[in-house]
């Protein structure tokens, strides 16, 4: 996975010990109300797409370039429906060590096609909500969960 600039200069001064990021995930619903996932290259868990914010970017520019990346689709921002907060220190297999805010949006497909283009995903798919592939994190769970919940609200 390939670090954003600003985390790479920062990962040669101080190795892997924790930093504190902002992170953002997309919940993409399609008519049957299926959820979209990607199956990470990193660790072969199955998660919502999203990833780390860049320098001077905004939390919807960044979750649709990292849609973009990872799935191959062009989606709209509908509504923000959490914030959260990691309570424990995330580690990537090579050893980096992350603590994540996350803002987690639903959003609609708009255009593209579905592939995974970025080297970040073995697979991308839709899958029903009452049987989500394994493995998939307890928070992916919980922030699909939030998503099905809140509906109406508008990000502007």
């Amino acid at each position: 996975m390939p670090l954003p600039f600003w985390m790479a200069s920062i990962r040669q001064r101080i190795g892997h010990d924790p930093l504190m990021v902002v992170g953002v995930n997309a919940v993409i619903f399609d008519e049957n109300r299926h959820v979209l996932l990607q199956r990470r290259t990193d660790d072969a868990t199955w998660g919502l797409p999203g990833g780390i914010l860049e320098l001077e970017e905004s939390l919807v520019d960044a979750l649709k370039r990292e849609t973009k990346e990872e799935t191959g689709l062009d989606i709209d921002v509908l509504r923000l429906t959490g914030l959260y907060s990691q309570q424990q220190i995330h580690t990537y297999p090579n050893g980096d060590q992350v603590n994540f805010v996350t803002a987690v949006f639903v959003c609609h497909v708009t255009g593209g096609i579905m592939k995974n283009l970025d080297g970040e995903s073995t697979a991308v798919g839709f899958f029903d909500t009452n049987h989500l592939p394994d493995p998939l994190p307890k928070k992916y769970i919980q922030r699909i969960q939030d998503a099905k919940i809140l509906e109406g609200v508008r990000v502007v």
